[in-house]
Parts: C-alpha cells; sequence; structure tokens
C-alpha cells in the first residue's frame, strides 16, 4: 500500500477529500502504474492545500527535504509516530514514509479528527482572509468609481492588475504559463522546421525585453499532423486548384452565399466515410462538439440525460454544459459505473452516452462495443469522438469504429480534418433528420463564415487519398511502436497505450516545462510540455507523435537526448537495467 493510499485510509483530511470526488480520487487512479516514486509528488500535490501540516510548502521538485519531513514528523498526528531522537535518514524523504506507512495502523482515530479539525479551521481563516482580501479590492474600487472627475484609466489599469496580471503571475510560478513557439514548417523537409522567437508577440507587452532567437531545422515531436499530409503533395496541388478555381474565401455564411459544391462533396464524401446518412462541416471539431450537443438535447424532451466519459475533451465538456441537460460522469472507460449511472435513470427519459475513441493525453481506447451494448440495453443515442483516429485506423482511415466493425452501431459520430488529414475543420455524420436540425438550429454553424474552398478542397483530397492509401497509416503505427519500445527499454516512464499516442510521464510542472526548454536549446527537438489543466497535476508529460516522415534515427536521437534530460534533471529511470 502506498502511502497516498495510507493517507486515504487513516487521516480525516484525506478522507474527506477522497468523499468529495466522484470518481473516488481521480488524481490517484490517473498515475496508476506510474512509478511508485512519484508517491510522495502526489501525496504533496493532492494534500498540500487541505492538510495543515503541509499547507504552504514549496514542492517544486522531486525532492523533499529531510527539513521537510522533520517538519512534517513533528507536526501531523502521524508524523509524531516516529521517534524524535531518529530523525529521517533520507534527503527525499521515500523512506520516512515508508515507515510512516509502518505506523499509521496505529494511529488513534482522535488524531484524524483532531487534524480535520485543524485543516477546516484553517481552511475557514484562509477562506475570510480571501474574502476580506477580495472585499477590500472591491471597495477600493469602488471608491474610485465613485470619486468626482475618477481617473477612468486608473480604475481600468486596477483592475486589470487585480484580475489578469496575478492570476497569469500565479502560472507563471507553477510552470503552468504556456509559452508558444513559433514553428514554421517548411514544405518537403517536415518534421524539420524553423522556430521564429525572433519575432515577439503581441501578448508580451511594449515595456518587457524580448531577447528570442530564431532556430532553424529543429525537430518535430510533439504535432497532430500524424500522418504528414499537410506537406503532402497530392494536399497542396488540390488547394492551388482550388485557389486558381474559386479564390481564396468562401465569400459568407453556409447560409448566405458560402456554400460551394466542395463543401457539398465533402461532406457526402465523409457520410459515406462513416456509413451514415449525412454530414456537416463546422470550423473546427471544438465548435462541432460544442454546438452540436446543445442543438440536439433543445431537439429533445425535457429530462433528457447525458452520460459522459470522464475524459472526455473540453469541447464536449463544453457542448453539455450549454446543453443545459442532466449529466452524469462515468468513470474513464468504465463500463460497470456506466451502467450503474443507467440503471439509477428514470427509463422513461432520452439518454445520450458520449465518449472518445482514442483520448489524446493517455492514448486510451474506448470499450466501443461494450458502450454500444449498453446504449441497446437502455435506448440511448450514442455519440463518438473520433478526433484522434480518423485518417489513422480502419482501412480507409473511418476511424477505430470502422476498424472494429462497429459503425452501423453508432448514431452520431464527430472528427477533425485538422490531424491525420492535415488541414483544418470538423464534422459530424449521422441520420439526415439529426444532421438537417444541426444545420437549421446549430449557432456554431449558421453565424460564422464558411471554411475557405482551398481547404474544404484539400481535405477532400486528403480523404480520398487516405481511404485508398495504407503505407502513410502503416509506418506510423510502425514508428509509434519503434518509439515505444526503445524508451521502455531504457527505463524512461513511458505510458502503456493501445492507440499511435506516445505519453512520456515527467510528474513535475516546472521540470517539465524545463526539460522542454533544453531539448530545444540544446538537442534541436521540439516536445511541448503538458501541464495542468490539461493533464492532473502530478502528471505532467511530453506526448510524443511520431509520424511516417520520422527516421529511425529521428527516434533513436531522441530517445538518447530524452535520456540525457533525465540524468540532468535527477529523475529517476524504471525497468530491469535500473
Amino acid at each position: 500500500m502506498s502511502c497516498v493510499t495510507t493517507c486515504l485510509h487513516n487521516c480525516g483530511v484525506a478522507a474527506k477529500w477522497a468523499a468529495s470526488k466522484s470518481s473516488g480520487g481521480s488524481n490517484l487512479v490517473s498515475l496508476k502504474g506510474i512509478a511508485p516514486e512519484k508517491d510522495l509528488r502526489l501525496f504533496a500535490e493532492t494534500f498540500k492545500d487541505s492538510c495543515p501540516f503541509l499547507k504552504n510548502s514549496n514542492f517544486t521538485s522531486l525532492k523533499f527535504s529531510q527539513q521537510d519531513a522533520l517538519n512534517f514528523r513533528n507536526n501531523c498526528p502521524f508524523g509524531k509516530l516516529i521517534n524524535a531522537d531518529s530523525p529521517p535518514q533520507l534527503a527525499d524523504g521515500i523512506k520516512y514514509f515508508q515507515q510512516l506507512e509502518e505506523l499509521s495502523a496505529k494511529v488513534n482515530t482522535n488524531f484524524s479528527r483532531d487534524c480535520l479539525e485543524e485543516s477546516e479551521r484553517i481552511i475557514q481563516s484562509e477562506e475570510q482572509q480571501k474574502e476580506s482580501k477580495n472585499e477590500k479590492l472591491l471597495k477600493e474600487i469602488s471608491q474610485m468609481i465613485g470619486e468626482k472627475g475618477a481617473d477612468v484609466a486608473s480604475i481600468k489599469q486596477k483592475m486589470t492588475e487585480t484580475y489578469f496580471s496575478s492570476v497569469l503571475e500565479k502560472m507563471k510560478k507553477e510552470g503552468n504559463y504556456r509559452k508558444f513557439n513559433h514553428i514554421d514548417r517548411k514544405v518537403g523537409s517536415f518534421p524539420r522546421a524553423d522556430n521564429r522567437l525572433d519575432i515577439k508577440p503581441s501578448h508580451i507587452p511594449a515595456h518587457e525585453l524580448w531577447d528570442g532567437q530564431s532556430q532553424k531545422d529543429i525537430t518535430v515531436w510533439c504535432n497532430n499532423d500524424y500522418l504528414g499530409m499537410g506537406q503532402h503533395p497530392v494536399i497542396i496541388q488540390a488547394m492551388k486548384d482550388s485557389i486558381d478555381q474559386f479564390g481564396a474565401g468562401s465569400g459568407g455564411t453556409r447560409n448566405i452565399s458560402g456554400t460551394n459544391s466542395l463543401h457539398i462533396l465533402l461532406e457526402k464524401e465523409l457520410a459515406e466515410l462513416h456509413n451514415k446518412e449525412s454530414a456537416i462541416l463546422f470550423s473546427s471539431c471544438y465548435t462541432a462538439n460544442a454546438s452540436m450537443i446543445p442543438t440536439i438535447v433543445k431537439m429533445l424532451p425535457k429530462g433528457t440525460t447525458i452520460f459522459s466519459d470522464a475524459k472526455n475533451h473540453a469541447s464536449l465538456i463544453e457542448g453539455i454544459k450549454y446543453s443545459g441537460a442532466n449529466k452524469f460522469i462515468f468513470r474513464h472507460n468504465d463500463v460497470d459505473h456506466l451502467r450503474e449511472l443507467l440503471e439509477k435513470t428514470d427509463p422513461s427519459v432520452p439518454k445520450i452516452i458520449i465518449f472518445e475513441s482514442v483520448y489524446s493525453m493517455d492514448g486510451t481506447i474506448a470499450p466501443i462495443e461494450k458502450i454500444c451494448d449498453l446504449a441497446d440495453e437502455f435506448n440511448a443515442f450514442t455519440i463518438l469522438d473520433e478526433v484522434h483516429a480518423v485518417g489513422l485506423y480502419g482501412p480507409r482511415g473511418g476511424g477505430v469504429a470502422e476498424q472494429l466493425g462497429l459503425m452501423d452501431r453508432l448514431d452520431l459520430i464527430t472528427g477533425t480534418l485538422g490531424k491525420a488529414y492535415g488541414l483544418y475543420g470538423g464534422f459530424v455524420t449521422g441520420p439526415s433528420p439529426i444532421i438537417d436540425s444541426i444545420r437549421s438550429f446549430a449557432g456554431g454553424f449558421i453565424f460564422t463564415t464558411s471554411l475557405p474552398p482551398a481547404i474544404v478542397g484539400g481535405a477532400l483530397a486528403s480523404v480520398r487519398y487516405l481511404k485508398q492509401s495504407h503505407v502513410e497509416r502503416k509506418t506510423q503505427q510502425e514508428n509509434s511502436s519503434f518509439l515505444k519500445r526503445r524508451l521502455k527499454e531504457e527505463g524512461l516512464p513511458v505510458m502503456e497505450t493501445a492507440s499511435h499516442i506516445v505519453p512520456l510521464v515527467v510528474g513535475d510542472a516546472i521540470i517539465c516545462k524545463s526539460m522542454s526548454e533544453l531539448l530545444l536549446d540544446k538537442y534541436q527537438i521540439y516536445a511541448q510540455p503538458i501541464n495542468y489543466p490539461t493533464v492532473a497535476k502530478g502528471t505532467e508529460r511530453f506526448r510524443l507523435t511520431p509520424t511516417p516522415v520520422h527516421k529511425k534515427e529521428d527516434i533513436q536521437y531522441l530517445v538518447n537526448s530524452l535520456l540525457q534530460c533525465w540524468s540532468h534533471f535527477g529523475l529517476p529511470l524504471f525497468g530491469k537495467h535500473h
């Protein structure tokens, strides 16, 4: 049993935290299978805001110092079980927690109650201080506004500093602030690119210095152009032909002069790809999901209930939120939990199960057939997001559902043109009456300019090409498997996945960001850090995406460079050789 599990079983604060999570402690589950050395980090990240004896600690590395261990031991009821004359011997604190684990069963339950009461007192005090600070700021701003001849510019500046700048500064300190690299991909040379950091971005204030330097010929390892189709000569030529024939822009919304013959042809092609009656194009799949779900719910009777996978994409979550429907969240890929929730629901209300085929951050694949079985049993609609699967799976690139022969069992399938197809845009496929209703009532479709002809023409060529060609998919899967094998052989903490996604866990936001910078500056490798809120704290990672155009020597150079970085930051390696 890990120290985290021990605390869940014995500590009042931890128990209260766990009870508040509908998933039973999603942060813990998300680290299943990852190195046990991460327990301490997870413990700190999970409980530092609720445990009065960890509160305000600054866990910015994988180290847990001897002084941290001493402070915790001298204050926590569990810690006091350790003999005061025998301080923890290991600076990283892991053995200390192992000792703590062995003794935790002896803890008097009063300790937990006392700890919980102390925690609640501190939390209440901090909330009051926060409220007091907010009230003071609001009062100050109100006074400024109420003054005769108030300086409007000063008021706006005060509000900007209080409610915007301070949040950004906090993100920077936590290592979660996102810095965009300026990647200029070069036709015919992908995955090589130039990083144009010599151009100062507009969100950097004028008074801040910008000393970015341009980098030539970096290798991109984190792009979503999974098959390299964004550089394919067939697609580029199709886009040029579309511009020559139709011009640059579409000319309006789909309703007002913005529907081109290419739009109609692409929608027919996508409907046929997924074996559906109809399809509809959107400016992105984010817009498609966020617009389609509320539209469908409003067409259905009151009481419609949605069942959503816990790791669904933000676009699906937004669509569910704004639909106003009743909702239940089932644990990721857990069909038993989904059944439990379906059984609790009124059999007479309409039900919709929403899930993805490939989950982009963990690389997991949904149990589509089992979910469809439940949908049939409980008379539920199904919406499957195949964004990270279209083009990549199935004999014609129809996605995981096509590969498994399950497309006919799904009511709606959504996808993107911006990943494996190498362009931009999103789509929904399904029965004609539902698609026509989306066309007629979805604001995200009606009130926006349609995709330009060059994009649609290129997408049409890409979909048609990948229906016939298998070499890109085959090579991509081979490269993905080879990279996973080499990472595992070298003891690097790659997560086991059944998909093409290769998640490499670092487990610390600041280290992950710093390592990304080191990879770029020293090794000319671009791997973007994936931090909170995209993934849970303590599971920060690189999301590596090998393509058909990466060579075996590129993969070996990446692995060797990562090993150097792991050594530089003092991170552990795992496996039989370590």
